[in-house]
């Protein structure tokens, strides 16, 4: 794949997540994506660019040519790793311990009770049989990727395939029924079916690859998580692929917040690993639920984060993932390359002001800025725009003061000289002109006693008292 076609593609696939944002900024979470679901063509023409984008530069096999770890292999080594080599135990163990911490003040019996005494029954070491029967969700599948591996019996879904052996699927629709009913579903599936129930506890693995930043809401892809977890098995792995961020410092601020969010669910991240442009990621649904809840909650508390993070699952914008060349920002008008803001709902951080509203008052009233619900504005400007606004705020505060120590010095009201708006910004105060006053000298002035002759200058007047000394001395000479 050359290079422009792999900006073609990009650029689609970015402009319909931009879209897909925007629009639910516009008529709400729900509507944009019930429109957005209705679009066939444009999911169709998406999933097709996300396939060749796939198979030709992203997934390229390491042996051929290119470095690095695909996204697909990397899920297939650690699901391995966990439920073959010896990782699940080691987890397992790892969570025992966390338990004997949480009720380490309770009776034996009571903490048997609460553990339901899971541990004693998954501690077993995973035998090679396994293999045959590891069931994987693959959801947002788009062609199969899974599909030449063996030992995964996977289900493929996709919200528009782009492959036919994948089945038709709403995740954010899909109904998680009881396990009792696997069998009048699961069983008598056809491609191409389309999906709507799924039984709980069937699945070892799930699979989220790009798919929650395709997501517009945080709501929403916290909903996809819990769905996860209820259709994991007890131990099951939930694995996560995601962009990378452009500016570094972020990513670990977004990876503490997707633990406690999915810590909140009942997940334990066992594997994270960044790949260039991805990060990958694999929480654990845990049997005790309480072990990674509490962790949250105390991680929540102890540094005082929002409590969103229980409810939520933040990601990193399209833009940062594919770029913007398109976009440019409502104020510089250059083309973003980073991350951006929608100016329609965008606020200063200091005085929560909305951005148009500080850009009206900057042109002034000869001048109407008028927007549309698709302008942006990049985060250089947002931050001068933010710093505009903490200036401004300190710049009153600062009058304030002054203000109010000319009203005690005059006696005013508290707030009269604040309030009166007469006089205009910037004009020149009024001085009354008044009787002068003459300063008191610091200095005293010296006094010849022999003439009248006064000096302030104490060497001057020496030199004066010493002529008259030295003319008396002439005189008695010549007499």
């Amino acid at each position: 794949m050359t290079d422009d076609q792999h900006k073609k593609l990009s650029a689609f696939i970015k402009g319909v997540h931009y879209s897909l944002r925007a629009n639910s900024h516009k008529v709400g979470v729900e509507k944009a994506w019930e429109e957005h679901c209705s679009q066939h063509d444009v999911l169709q023409q998406y999933a097709t660019s996300m396939q060749e984008l796939a198979t030709m530069f992203w997934d390229v096999d390491p042996k051929k040519g290119r470095e690095g770890t695909s996204r697909v292999q990397w899920v297939v080594e650690h699901c391995l790793q966990y439920f073959v080599h010896g990782d699940r135990s080691k987890e397992t163990l790892r969570e025992s311990r966390r338990e004997q911490q949480i009720y380490k003040n309770e009776s034996e019996s009571e903490y048997c009770c609460k553990c339901g005494q899971h541990c004693l029954n998954v501690c077993k070491p995973a035998s090679g049989r396994m293999l045959d029967s590891l069931s994987l969700l693959d959801v947002g599948s788009c062609y199969n990727p899974f599909k030449n591996f063996s030992f995964l019996k996977v289900l493929p879904v996709d919200l528009a395939p782009a492959s036919p052996d994948v089945f038709s699927c709403d995740f954010l629709d899909l109904e998680v029924v009881s396990s009792s009913e696997e069998s009048s579903i699961l069983k008598t599936l056809t491609v191409p079916s389309r999906i709507t129930q799924i039984p709980e506890n069937s699945y070892h693995i799930v699979v989220f690859s790009l798919l929650l930043e395709y997501l517009p809401s945080p709501q929403q892809r916290f909903v996809c998580c819990k769905k996860a977890y209820d259709l994991l098995q007890d131990e099951g792995l939930l694995f996560i692929i995601t962009p990378d961020f452009k500016q570094p410092l972020k990513n670990p601020v977004l990876m503490k917040s997707w633990r406690i969010s999915l810590a909140s669910i009942g997940f334990s991240r066992v594997y994270y690993e960044k790949l260039p442009h991805i990060q990958c990621m694999a929480y654990r649904k845990c049997p005790n639920a309480n072990v990674p809840r509490m962790w949250a909650s105390h991680a929540i508390t102890k540094k005082k984060l929002s409590t969103r993070m229980a409810t939520e699952v933040e990601c990193p914008a399209t833009e940062t993932i594919l770029g913007n060349e398109d976009l440019h920002c409502f104020v510089c008008d250059v083309a973003v390359t980073g991350k951006f803001y929608p100016l329609a709902t965008c606020r200063a951080r200091t005085t929560k002001t909305r951005l148009i509203e500080k850009l009206g008052h900057l042109v002034g009233e000869r001048y109407m800025v008028v927007i549309s619900e698709d302008d942006i504005i990049c985060r250089g400007c947002a931050n001068l725009m933010n710093t505009l606004d903490r200036l401004e705020l300190e710049m009153r505060s600062v009058k304030n003061v002054v203000l109010r120590f000319l009203e005690k010095k005059y006696s005013l009201e508290e707030g009269e000289l604040l309030n009166h708006k007469d006089t205009e910004c910037g004009q020149p105060p009024q001085i009354t002109p008044g009787e002068l006053k003459l300063a008191p000298l610091m200095m005293q002035s010296k006094l010849c006693k022999f003439l009248l002759f006064c000096e302030r200058k104490l060497p001057n007047i020496n030199t004066h008292l010493f002529s008259h000394s030295y003319n008396s001395n002439i005189a008695s000479v010549n007499s």
